[in-house]
């Protein structure tokens, strides 16, 4: 079952969240293997694994980033394509690959890296927003092939933003011991 089957609701990234956590805590109340009054271990086996699949599914929904990478599984996008890390080179943000490789010629640990990490950031929000924005737009139950492909391109992008401001933040904290 799907995190939003599982929950009751429909295939959809706008949720609310206040209506999520209402409902999880509704159905955490009935399935919890604490309030199974039968001592039949079956059915208290039965019980902790419904129990386990609410969790999952709450944890899923709750968080955006999550939710979305469960929209993407439900309407197939094999794993390979979901991932984060996989880099098509159209998709790197070739003036963030040029300022981070000058920084890296000029010292990583310069006022200007730290300015760039705060821009990074910046942009990175910028990502996010893009990539919800259209996320909320889209009938995921008969999603178009190109919005689904322009958050994967956006999703690539987020993924070398934050990849950038690790790399910064990792000599950082090595020039400082």
């Amino acid at each position: 079952m799907s995190p939003f089957e599982v929950l009751g609701f429909s295939k959809s990234f706008n949720l609310d969240l206040d209506e999520i956590e209402k409902r999880y805590y509704e159905l955490s109340r009935q399935l919890h293997p604490d309030h199974i009054l039968v001592t039949d271990p079956k059915i208290k086996l039965e019980a902790l694994e419904k129990s386990a699949l609410l969790n999952q599914a709450y944890l899923k929904l709750k968080n955006p980033e999550k939710r979305l990478e469960a929209l993407l599984e439900l309407v197939g996008v094999p794993e390979q394509f979901k991932s984060e890390r996989l880099q098509d080179s159209k998709n790197i943000p070739h003036e963030l690959a040029e300022k981070f490789f000058e920084l890296q010629e000029n010292g990583l640990n310069s006022p200007e890296a730290t300015s760039f990490k705060a821009a990074l950031k910046v942009e990175k929000e910028a990502v996010f927003t893009e990539i919800f924005s259209l996320a909320v737009k889209i009938n995921w139950d008969t999603p178009a092939v190109e919005f689904v492909q322009k958050i994967l391109n956006l999703k690539q992008k987020l993924s070398y933003i934050r990849s950038l401001v690790q790399n910064l933040e990792r000599h950082q904290n090595v020039s400082e011991l």
